[in-house]
């Protein structure tokens, strides 16, 4: 196989963007070359190849666009932080509370905190957003197979999910208070429902560069509603947040105070 080089990286992120208005530019490069270089072995193509068929063939182009996603996900990972964040934090932000899940793959982060807040008794309205179609295709019908649900506690999965063979099937009620939309969050406006109660982007930042980092980070200070909350994931932080009128509440999760935003 031809070693990829830079130069037909950059070629990779210009035909993506003229194609299907893809922004491939805030993903960090050696990320994005792994991809590639996965998907290039995968299908025995030369970086040329590639190209070539990227500019022809849209479904090439769309199974191209998944293996750049990260779609690694499970379920109520991390019961305490969404425990914590449902009955300590959402009960203070009013009712219903408006949640925007940026970057949530195959749905596993909205279904996650639609269970969570129902054990807390707090209302919400989700808009649940991805860049991926097949992803979201699969968030809709809200079925997970074992290692999507393992890090989910055995008495919730007994409530919230029925079992049909190898798959877990997620309450029909839960469906219903969650809307899905595609969206690129490097290029797409934010979600028309904005100002934000919550916002959920969860391990998504951590591939981008950091300007692109520091761009989303902004743009979710600016959909929030003041009091509003950014949770992001475990291992994230928000590099210098009172720039963006950010405070660190708890473990992930930032409150929105536009005074704190430096003059």
């Amino acid at each position: 196989m031809t070693t990829l080089r830079q130069v037909d990286v950059d070629d990779i992120r210009a035909v993506m963007r003229r194609t299907e208005g893809l922004e491939l530019a805030g993903i960090k490069n050696d990320q994005l070359r792994r991809r590639v270089e996965t998907f290039l072995r995968r299908h025995g193509f030369a970086a040329k190849e590639l190209l070539a068929t990227l500019r022809l063939d849209a479904g090439v182009r769309e199974e191209f666009t998944d293996a750049l996603t990260i779609n690694v996900t499970s379920v109520y990972r991390n019961p305490k932080m969404w425990d914590s964040l449902a009955s300590k934090h959402m009960p203070a932000l009013g009712s219903p509370v408006k949640v925007w899940s940026a970057g949530c793959s195959i749905g596993a982060e909205p279904y996650g905190l639609a269970i969570a807040a129902r054990r807390a008794n707090v209302d919400i309205r989700i808009i649940a957003t991805d860049i991926d179609k097949r992803a979201l295709a699969r968030a809709k019908v809200g079925h997970f197979g074992e290692a999507e649900i393992k890090d989910t506690p055995a008495d919730v999965v007994e409530e919230h999910f029925s079992v049909d063979g190898a798959e877990w099937i997620v309450d029909p009620s839960l469906r219903s208070g969650i809307v899905w939309r595609q969206q690129n969050l490097l290029h797409d406006p934010v979600p028309r429902e904005a100002p934000f109660d919550l916002i959920l982007c969860r391990n998504v930042v951590i591939y981008f560069e950091d300007e692109a980092k520091r761009n989303l980070h902004r743009r979710f200070a600016e959909s929030l509603r003041p009091g509003g909350i950014l949770f992001v994931g475990g291992a994230e932080r928000v590099f210098r947040p009172w720039e963006f009128g950010l405070e660190l509440i708890e473990s992930a999760m930032y409150r929105f105070d536009p005074e704190l935003v430096e003059a």
